[in-house]
C-alpha cells in the first residue's frame, strides 16, 4: 500500500466517463484517450469510476479494469481519485484496497445508499474504511437515500481520523455548508463541489479547493475556474455562459448526461462511439 503524494486536491477534477464498444464491452483505448484529453486541457486531477462513469453498470472485473487503466494512463501527472462505491462496507473496503494497490492517490466514497443511514452509522462506516487503508478519503455528500451527510459527522471524522481528508458536496446552495466545514475543521478538509460545476462561481468565491464536472467541456471549465481564481470575473462569466445551458440540460437525467457527454467527446474526436 502507498500514501498519496498529492496531499490536497485543487482545480478542475473531471469525472472520466466510461466508453463502451457497440457490443457493450469496455473501450479501453477510448478510456485512455479520455484521460489524456482531460489532462491536456487543464484537469487538476481525474475521478473514476463515479456516477458519471456509469459505475453502477459495471461488474467487479470492469470496475477494476477501469480503475487500473485510469491510474496507468494518468502516469502520475495529476492525482487519481478512485471512487469505490458499493452497497456494503466490506465491498467498499475491497475496492479501496484494490485501488490503493493499483496506484490511486485518493479514495472517493458515497455512503451505501440503498436505504437511509443514521448519522452514527455514517461515522462508523467512514472510520472503519479509513482504518482499513492508508490513502486519504474524500466523501461524496449526495442526497440519494433521503439525506445528506450531517456537517457535525464530517467535522468529527476530520478530527478523529487522520486520513479522512475531503468532502465533495452535491446539489445547490452549498455555500454556507462549505464555509462551516472550512471554519470548523480549520481548513484541514479538501472541499470540492460536484453537480456538473454549475456553482463554480460561488465555490471559488468561498474558497473551495476544486470542482468536479464532466470531461467533455473541460476546456470551458478550466478557463472559467482559472479566471475566477484570478479575480477576472467578466472573463469567468463568459466561460461559464459557454457551458451552463448545456450542463443544466444534462443534469435533468443521468442517462441524458451520459449520452451528451459521449456525443461531445465523439464530436471532438476523442472516442469513436
Amino acid at each position: 500500500m502507498k500514501t498519496s503524494s498529492f496531499a490536497r486536491l485543487r482545480g478542475v477534477l473531471p469525472v472520466i466517463p466510461t466508453p463502451f464498444h457497440p457490443n457493450g464491452d469496455l473501450d479501453e483505448t477510448g478510456l485512455r484517450a479520455i484521460v489524456d484529453f482531460a489532462i491536456k486541457h487543464g484537469a487538476g486531477g481525474v475521478c473514476s469510476p463515479m456516477f458519471a462513469s456509469e459505475f453502477y453498470k459495471l461488474n467487479e472485473s470492469e470496475i477494476r479494469t477501469v480503475t487500473r487503466i485510469v491510474v496507468e494512463q494518468t502516469k502520475g501527472r495529476v492525482p487519481v481519485i478512485a471512487q469505490c462505491n458499493h452497497t456494503s462496507l466490506r465491498g467498499v473496503i475491497d475496492r479501496a484496497r484494490y485501488a490503493e494497490g493499483a496506484g490511486a492517490d485518493w479514495i472517493g466514497v458515497l455512503v451505501p445508499c440503498a436505504f437511509p443511514i443514521r448519522p452514527l452509522d455514517i461515522e462508523r462506516f467512514f472510520m472503519e474504511l479509513c482504518r482499513a487503508i492508508r490513502l486519504p478519503v474524500i466523501a461524496q455528500d449526495a442526497d440519494y437515500a433521503g439525506g445528506v451527510l450531517p456537517p457535525e459527522v464530517l467535522v468529527n471524522l476530520c478530527r478523529k481520523t487522520p486520513n479522512f481528508r475531503g468532502v465533495k458536496l452535491e446539489g445547490a446552495l452549498n455555500g454556507p455548508k462549505f464555509e462551516m466545514l472550512r471554519r470548523e475543521t480549520r481548513g484541514k478538509l479538501t472541499l470540492t463541489s460536484g453537480w456538473a460545476g454549475l456553482d463554480i462561481f460561488d465555490a471559488v468565491s468561498r474558497g473551495v479547493d476544486g470542482v468536479v464536472p464532466g470531461t467533455s467541456m473541460i476546456q470551458a471549465h478550466a478557463k472559467c475556474w482559472n479566471a475566477f481564481k484570478r479575480g477576472q470575473r467578466e472573463r469567468g462569466f463568459r466561460a461559464l455562459a459557454a457551458f451552463m445551458p448545456l450542463s443544466n440540460f444534462m443534469m435533468q437525467n443521468l442517462e441524458v448526461l451520459h449520452q451528451v457527454e459521449k456525443y461531445l467527446l465523439v464530436r471532438q474526436g476523442v472516442i469513436s462511439s
